[in-house]
Order: C-alpha cells, then structure tokens, then sequence
C-alpha cells in the first residue's frame, strides 16, 4: 500500500492477558511431535488448483446472496470431486447477507483507517468490547473488521439433504452480549459482507439454527462483493471479499480461513488465482486465521511467494502458542504499521491490528 499513517506510540496497545491466559500460552508453547508430524503432513504437495469466476447464483442455498438484489460474484474450483464435497456442505448453510446501513453514515474523507484481522471463535469472542476498545485508543478513526469464525443464526435451512456436510456445534453457549455478527452490524451501524462456510451444528432441526464463516465488518461502504469457495481438504470454507474506498483509491479486502490441517498449500493457490481473476493484484489486503502451525507452512509459504506479509509482531497470536494469523498486501503496496493485540477478548485468537491513512498513495 502507499504512505501510510505513522501510529501514535502506544495508540494500538491493548489490555494485558490475564496471568492465568499467560500460563495456558506458555505451557502450549510446548506442541506435541504428534501435532508437528501432523503438520509437516499437511504442508506437503497440493494439487493443481483451477478457480472459475461467476455471477452469484440466484437460486442456490450458500452460492446465492441476501438480499437477493446484491450484485456479487463467486469464486470456486472447477475440480469435480471438491465441487461435490462443497456442494454437499453448501446445501446445510444460509446464503451470503450483505448488510448497508445506507446513508444512516456520513463517510469521512480523512482521518486514519484500523484494520483489523481477527478469529472470534464462533462468537465466543466479545466483538462489541473490541470495538469499544477500538473507538477508545483510535477516536474518530474508521474501522475494518476482517473476521473469521462469525456465526449468523436463524437464517440456515431447517431441513437439510441427508448425507449433507455439517460440522459439530462450537462457541454454544455464549455470554449474553455476544450476538449474531447480522444483529452486531445493525446495532453498531455498519457495513457487512459475511459468507457461511459451515453449518454450526450437525442437526438441522435443532435451535439454534446458526452457520458459521468468515466476514467484512466496516464503517466505510463495501463493494464488488464476491465470494471464494476454497478447495475442499477437511471442510467447507469460503474466504469473503469486497473492496472500499480509501481517498482516491479502491482497496480489495479479503478475510480467509484454511482448514485446520491440510490443504494449505491447495487454498493459498486458489487465493492468489482469485485475486488475479478479480483484479486485485495491487491495493489488496489479505487477512485471517491460516492454521500455520509452522514456519514453513505451504500456505504461507505460497503467500509469501506473491504477496508481501505485513510485520505485525511476533509471538504466538493463539492460546497454543502459535501464530496462527497473518496480514498480506500486494507487492507494490507499501506496508503500514501493525501489531498484535495482547487481549483475546473471549476468543483463543488474538487480533491483529494495523492502522492506515485514507491518504495511501504509492
């Protein structure tokens, strides 16, 4: 990206953990042969990866959006047994929503832009006392959330095709403030994108009727919405994508999730064959939950081969001790200051938080 703002020292810092968060990440810092066997597996060759670009679907389940007014495109692989894999675990989610508060919001032409990447564990994570914390340290700054494990209820089918792809229930229950990221956007008057990967629970009849995924959250207006299917290794997961205005530039944003284990290197091909299909090769930050357990974790790796990483710290970002979370910009954008928060806020991730200048030439 281009000039970017310089940080006010100090400005981004957050709480510190508790002593007992503080114990858990050192006594995991210590991760099992078993686990590193399990990712050096994970790391090794992926197959060819071929992405097609179309419109939005205005009939299916996930690969259709809410309202069905919103002109979005979808990404996915053409390969015919990760098609039906995504197909089969599609069928179980809601549709994409995207949420304009409209001109409730005036759009500030100046001032700094915090960018922010962060897993809320299926809303175990405290979004609104992030953004109060946010609204503290950086006063009168726009916000961009890029958000993974957001969870979106009532929304998702109750009757699902047997043999449909689910994944077990996680984040239930939660603490009384911690709502539905639909209800936080109208509440807190802001922008949405936010793309289901996987149902939140195996039974479809069962209340609460949620999916979970990845999302855009944003005080400045999003657009050229589109959504990325990644190839199928464990789960379903669909990175979310749009881009917004900074001064006189157009910026792509996209929030992504890879599985747990595998794939990597698989999804990061699709990432980059996405961003040169939208055309967002430059202006373009790529952020999320990559599950690199390892330094040289294919996913990364292939990342660092096309994209430049964001230096936002070091250290473990989750509560194992790994740093699982990563910030990527195109390679004529210049970086911007950045660093990882010391408050998990409810969530086993720490956010990572960058602040930019609307004013972002090259």
């Amino acid at each position: 990206m281009g000039r970017s703002l310089r940080a006010t020292p100090g400005a981004v810092l957050l709480s510190a953990p508790s002593p007992a968060r503080r114990d858990v990440v050192k006594s995991a810092v210590r991760i099992s042969w078993l686990a590193i066997a399990t990712t050096v597996l994970s790391i090794g060759c992926s197959a060819r990866v071929g992405m097609t670009l179309e419109p939005a679907s205005t009939s299916g389940i996930c690969n259709a959006f809410q309202p069905a007014t919103t002109e979005g495109r979808w990404l996915g692989p053409s390969d015919p047994e990760s098609r039906k894999h995504l197909d089969s675990w599609c069928a179980a989610v809601g549709p994409a929503v995207v949420h304009d508060p409209g001109a409730a919001r005036p759009v500030r032409t100046d001032g700094p832009v915090v960018v922010v990447s962060w897993n809320m564990a299926v809303g175990k994570g405290d979004l609104l006392t992030l953004l109060d914390e946010l609204r503290r340290t950086h006063p009168g700054a726009d916000m961009i959330l890029l958000l993974q494990e957001a969870y979106r209820s009532e929304m998702p089918p109750s009757v699902c095709a047997p043999g449909s792809g689910r994944a077990k229930a996680i984040g239930q229950p939660r603490p009384p403030r911690h709502e539905d990221l639909t209800l936080v956007a109208k509440r807190a008057n802001m922008y949405l994108v936010y793309a289901p990967s996987m149902r939140n629970g195996r039974d479809c009849a069962a209340e609460p009727r949620e999916d979970r995924g990845n999302a855009i959250l944003s005080t400045l207006p999003l657009s050229d919405v589109a959504i990325i299917e990644l190839p199928f290794a464990q789960q379903r997961r669909a990175a979310v994508a749009a881009r917004v205005q900074l001064g006189g530039r157009t910026v792509g944003l996209v929030s992504t999730h890879f599985d747990t284990r595998r794939g990597h290197g698989a999804a990061a091909a699709a990432l980059v064959q996405s961003v040169a299909l939208l055309g967002w090769r430059s202006s373009v930050v790529i952020a999320g939950d990559f599950n690199s357990f390892l330094p040289f974790d294919r996913g990364v790796r292939q990342m660092k081969d096309h994209f430049t990483e964001v230096d936002c710290g070091d250290g473990p970002t989750h509560e194992n001790g790994a740093r699982l979370d990563h910030i990527f910009i195109g390679r004529q954008d210049a970086p911007f200051p950045c660093r990882t928060g010391a408050d998990w806020f409810g969530s086993d991730h720490s956010p990572l938080i960058a602040v930019l200048s609307k004013d972002i030439r090259q």
